[in-house]
């Protein structure tokens, strides 16, 4: 099996220069707010939240935001571990067409403040709350903004159930629009505008700068997540990974996937740096646009930092490597 240190370490720094401050006060804060909705299915859910410490992933990404900003992204994050594990993980993992059906009353209840789902009810409660006080400092439009970010996120969700569903390993293209969706960050980056100096005009958000920044960045956090679930993932036969993908493109063994990973991020990495020079002399370095990118780079490098750290992935039990290539779950066919 791969040497994942190695791996990492290959990884490109973004040289953005983390502040790591400490996120005890903001781990607690979150539990109580996760506690009083009652997002928690059970005692093993709550205990995996305190794995993962989702605060320390906020106060990582957003290490140069107000208390309030931080605190309200950590509660965000962690909204979305647990919609993740218990919808698009959990009940729908095989059932794209359902997550769909489902995704549509959530998203209508938000828009509309009807409260009809018996499933997302909790949910979609508790999001209203942190919608609220995010009202209380966002830019014009920004709401609708957000909305569309979260129908495009569970979106991604329904399309990995697809996949799943079909055994199927998508292409790289698929893949690429899949896990754009589904990483579940464009949510999270239009929380970049709450902090002071980082809001952008309407026009700006329409921009093809606004848009590249935001799906390369969405990418570039996906692919080291990827890296460090690698194992994981195919040791229970699930084809949504950059390495299983790569591997099927590239018709190498599929525990040789995670080898692939470095590589492919460094490259994207390079372009995202491209697409940054060049909107940079375009806008000048007083542009909001500037400020937007560098919180999405600190979103990038501050995430991979934090899954490094994250239970989540340290205490998983990987088989033997003989697993990766027999894998009964796992269909190692073209997308069609």
């Amino acid at each position: 099996m791969s040497n994942m240190k190695q791996l990492i370490e290959e990884m490109r720094d973004l040289e953005v220069g983390i502040k790591h401050r400490d996120s005890a006060k903001l781990q607690s804060e979150t539990l109580k707010w996760i506690e009083h909705f009652g997002l928690f299915k059970d005692g093993f859910e709550r205990d995996d939240f305190l794995r993962i410490n989702t605060a320390r992933c906020a106060s990582y990404v957003y290490h140069y935001a107000p208390e309030n900003v931080v605190l309200m992204v950590a509660k965000l994050v962690a909204w979305f571990f647990l919609i993740d594990d218990q919808f698009a993980e959990g009940k729908y993992r095989y059932d794209p067409d359902q997550m769909r059906i489902q995704s549509r009353i959530f998203i209508h209840g938000l828009k509309t403040g009807e409260n009809n789902h018996r499933e997302y009810s909790k949910f979609q409660i508790a999001l209203t709350e942190l919608l609220a006080e995010a009202g209380k400092t966002c830019p014009e439009n920004w709401m609708n903004t957000f909305l569309n970010s979260l129908a495009w996120y569970l979106e991604g969700c329904a399309m990995e159930s697809e996949c799943r569903a079909q055994k199927r390993v998508p292409s790289l293209q698929e893949y690429r629009a899949i896990r754009r969706r589904s990483i579940g960050l464009f949510p999270c980056f239009d929380f970049i505008e709450l902090v002071p100096g980082h809001s952008l005009s309407l026009n700006q958000r329409q921009s093809e700068c606004y848009a590249n920044l935001r799906l390369f960045g969405a990418e570039l956090c996906a692919w080291g997540n990827d890296l460090l679930s690698f194992e994981k993932e195919v040791a229970v036969g699930c084809p949504c990974n950059l390495g299983v993908v790569l591997a099927n493109e590239s018709n190498v063994p599929i525990s040789k996937g995670a080898h692939l990973i470095p590589k492919y991020f460094n490259q994207m990495a390079e372009f995202y740096f491209g697409l940054e020079r060049d909107f940079s002399q375009r806008e000048g370095s007083a542009s909001a646009l500037i400020h937007y990118s560098y919180g999405i780079k600190c979103w990038i490098q501050g995430h991979f930092e934090w899954i490094q750290t994250s239970q989540r992935y340290r205490d998983e039990v990987v088989p033997p490597p003989e697993l990766f290539s027999t894998n009964k779950n796992l269909v190692l066919s073209t997308s069609a």
